[in-house]
């Protein structure tokens, strides 16, 4: 800032918050970074001397800076996390970007490996250190990855007979069936009493409504009161390990639906990246995590691994992802086709699928997709290669 320049309150567009927690943290922040962020040469002033001498050395006036420093503290500053910082940074810097049109694919792309790389830099490690000697004491007779049939037999037909300590993803567009779903595995779990308990994140729906869609399932099933539990809100996965931690209970089964409701424009990449790591965390305290993504708007019915929407993180992170597929109604039976198939298994095959009838109603199923076929699964229409689903004629 030179002599002749004033610094404009008003004009000033880095957010309090991150005045605050550069003054507080001095985490250097890389150049490249600082470019790209409104006013990163006042941020980066800050993180090397502090705000006073920032005042000082910027010719501004300083209860201007101390103005927004202090609302940035609010009430509480130790809340302040290195973390919050680099989300702050990392958000600004991508908005920045979507709105550059003079930069390269390639210049764009390195670009947001810069940015992704200072946001998750001080982000805790997913699993513990641990070494395997090679040597020959293997006891292999205890080397084994334990699996438990859910109870709802088009996933366990999938999955060759269960899950393992995995997290799952459910990949759907809107409306055709991801809670409806997630719900009738709820109940499926219950049912075979599989695990100790099950505790639903319901992260789009009020408690209102999400008793009426549960409606079915909780007056048909009988569930554990004091061990499966409903929450309703938007349940940051911070909030979930903090739940866990007061309550562990390594037998429980976690259904987050649904992370992509968390987060606005411009930061719901860093977001999505956050939260799967977080829920690969969840994972490893619990038997098994559920959660759930929108695919991409232009990929329609043809959906892949890389359909997930926002953030290939998803992806990564997931140790399945399973896409469903409404291919329509039925109006004889009132029942919906749905395609559920495996387009990524860690554990297991991939690129299979199975057909189904479906009561978004009662949130039942039929095991097989033509009312009038009493063969079942055991059709080699409903277990087939994940190639070239196309929706059925004359449904």
């Amino acid at each position: 800032m030179t002599d002749q320049e004033e610094f404009n309150f008003n004009e000033f567009t880095a957010p309090s918050r991150l005045i605050y927690l550069a003054d507080f943290l001095r985490i250097p922040v890389p150049k490249s970074i600082l470019r790209l962020i409104p006013s990163g040469d006042i941020i980066g002033s800050i993180v090397s001397v502090g705000i006073k001498s920032t005042a000082l050395e910027m010719r501004i006036e300083e209860s201007q800076l101390m103005n927004i420093y202090n609302e940035g503290k609010g009430k509480d500053e130790l809340k302040a996390s290195e973390h919050e910082f680099r989300i702050l940074l990392g958000i600004m810097a991508e908005e920045t970007l979507i709105h550059n049109e003079n930069l390269t694919i390639t210049e764009r792309m390195t670009k947001r490996v810069e940015i992704a790389e200072f946001v998750m830099a001080n982000r805790s490690q997913l699993i513990e250190y641990e070494e395997i000697s090679l040597g020959g004491d293997i006891d292999w007779n205890t080397v084994e990855l334990p699996t438990f049939a859910t109870g709802f037999q088009p996933l366990d037909l999938l999955t060759g007979g269960g899950l393992a300590q995995t997290l799952v993803t459910l990949m759907a567009r809107p409306g055709e069936g991801k809670t409806s779903t997630l719900l009738t595995i709820m109940g499926a779990l219950r049912k075979t009493n599989v695990c100790s308990s099950i505790w639903y994140f319901s992260l789009e729906m009020p408690k209102q409504m999400m008793l009426y869609r549960a409606k079915p399932l909780l007056t048909s099933i009988e569930f554990i009161d004091g061990k499966d539990r409903f929450f309703c809100g938007q349940y940051p996965p911070s909030e979930v390990l903090r739940l866990i931690n007061e309550d562990p209970d390594p037998d429980r089964v976690i259904i987050y639906d649904s992370p992509d409701a968390l987060g606005g424009s411009g930061e719901r990449r860093f977001v999505l990246e956050d939260i799967f790591r977080d829920l690969v965390q969840i994972k490893t305290n619990s038997k098994c995590v559920l959660t759930a993504s929108q695919p991409r708007r232009a990929d329609g019915q043809n959906l892949r691994i890389d359909s997930v929407a926002e953030s290939w993180q998803k992806a990564w992170y997931s140790d399945m992802i399973l896409t469903l597929v409404d291919l329509g109604r039925n109006p004889n039976t009132g029942m919906n086709h749905l395609s559920l198939a495996t387009v990524k298994n860690r554990f297991g095959q991939k690129g299979l699928t199975v057909d189904y009838q479906y009561n978004y109603a009662d949130l039942s199923y039929h095991d097989a997709p033509d009312p009038t076929d009493s063969s079942g699964w055991s059709n080699p229409n409903e277990l087939r290669e994940a190639v070239g689903d196309a929706p059925v004629e004359n449904w």
